[in-house]
């Protein structure tokens, strides 16, 4: 009985396993938004968020103290293994994908976006 429910568990993990999405695929990204909260920021920004638009296309959104929401920029991205590199006219930055999270380094700060 044990060696079943052992063997169960086992299936069950690697099933749930198998089904998380590989965000280091740009075609999984497509929809998805990403957000990096902020907490007692002293330029009164509350959060970033990356919102992936296509394969290739990244907006990024930033939302501060007592206003609203704002398009910051649209960006291409582009993913080699895990490493996402972002780039418009005005950002340059880059990161790694680490299943449901993004470390980027962005200026000289590193911010922790998370899948939503």
């Amino acid at each position: 009985m044990k060696k079943a429910i052992f063997l169960m568990l086992a299936c069950v993990s690697v099933l749930l396993t198998s089904c998380e999405k590989d965000y280091s695929i740009p075609s999984n990204l497509v929809g998805t938004i990403w957000k990096c909260t902020y907490n007692n920021a002293s330029n009164g920004l509350e959060y970033d968020l990356m919102v992936f638009t296509s394969k290739s296309t990244v907006e990024g959104r930033s939302k501060y103290v007592n206003q609203t929401e704002k398009s910051m920029f649209v960006a291409s991205y582009s993913i080699l293994r895990s490493h996402i590199f972002v780039s418009s006219t005005d950002y340059v930055f880059d990161g790694e994908i680490i299943g449901d999270e993004m470390v980027i380094e962005m200026g000289n700060d590193i911010c922790t976006f998370k899948k939503q």
